[in-house]
């Protein structure tokens, strides 16, 4: 399970709103919460810098390099990530399972043309990514939002 503050929820889904057409992104910081949970303590947005951001997503290297160091020297670890999927399902594409590289925590949210705003962030879902013997799997995990603090 992964938990996570209302006000950080709201922040990576107005992100993905804000990006639309394109994919947005951004890196988790939490530490581990109750017996088998990670609580996110932080989330930090990043540059989308895929080369193709419509359809994918990257966190260029100095970008997640810096986070790293900088959120350790805060006590926390990157525990995941987070990402959108313009005109699509919150569900892990061909892309997700091939292109992540860390064991962790993805949340994604699911994102439609709006209206009166650029893109309006519908569902919102939660993975774990697993590697065993050879292959990933992004399994489906409970995603707890937690009143403010």
């Amino acid at each position: 399970m992964i938990q996570i503050a209302r006000a950080h929820f709201e922040q990576l889904r107005a992100h993905a709103s804000q990006a639309y057409p394109n994919e947005c992104c951004g890196a988790l910081l939490g530490e581990p919460g109750e017996p088998g949970s990670i609580r996110v303590r932080e989330i930090v947005s990043c540059e989308n810098a895929a080369a193709k951001p419509s359809t994918g997503y990257k966190i260029a290297d100095e970008d997640l390099a810096r986070i790293q160091r900088e959120s350790r020297a805060r006590g926390l670890q990157i525990c995941g990530f987070y990402h959108s999927h313009p005109d699509h399902p919150a569900d892990p594409s061909a892309s997700d399972l091939s292109d992540p590289c860390w064991t962790g925590h993805y949340i994604i949210t699911s994102v439609v043309a709006g209206v009166a705003a650029p893109g309006v962030a519908k569902e919102t879902k939660s993975y774990r990514l697993l590697l065993e013997n050879g292959s990933r799997r992004l399994l489906p995990e409970e995603l707890q939002v937690l009143p403010e603090e």
